[in-house]
């Protein structure tokens, strides 16, 4: 966004063009201006990584995410959305979807995904698969016994 040129014409206020001989010399101008972008990026140095998982799920594996945390990524969008996001107003995470079929095959990898952002933001940075480490948790038999007396 370079500086721009306007033509603009000028005059006197109402408090002295009543006044006699007010006069405005020259009656226009040139104006140049630089229109400040409205848009601007943030570096995160850090979003951490949450698996998710249907709930009829939780408490069946152990899951590992590696690494835990994505680096520097950036974001681009409308500076107040930006302010909000640098301020901790909108919390930035990336979760990694995981369904029944992806725990039972116990996939070795997949690519989080950044959430929560409004429509008006964009990720900029490529995000790299993360390598996950899934393992069924031993079976409880609490709920099976039943007390005699």
């Amino acid at each position: 966004s370079g500086s721009q040129r306007q033509e603009a014409r000028l005059g006197l206020p109402e408090s002295l063009s009543a006044e006699p001989g007010a006069r405005l010399e020259p009656p226009a101008a040139t104006l140049t201006f630089t229109v400040r972008s409205t848009t601007e990026s943030v570096t995160l140095p850090s979003v951490p990584v949450w698996p998710m998982t249907p709930p009829t799920e939780f408490n069946r594996w152990r899951i590992n995410v590696e690494p835990i945390l994505l680096r520097e990524i950036e974001l681009t969008g409308p500076s107040d959305i930006m302010e909000r996001i640098r301020s901790g107003d909108i919390r930035v995470i990336a979760t990694i979807q995981l369904s029944s079929d992806d725990l039972d095959q116990q996939i070795t990898s997949k690519t989080p995904v950044i959430v929560g952002l409004p429509d008006s933001v964009t990720v900029e940075t490529r995000i790299d698969p993360v390598t996950i480490t899934i393992e069924p948790l031993p079976v409880s038999d609490d709920d099976d016994t039943a007390t005699q007396e």
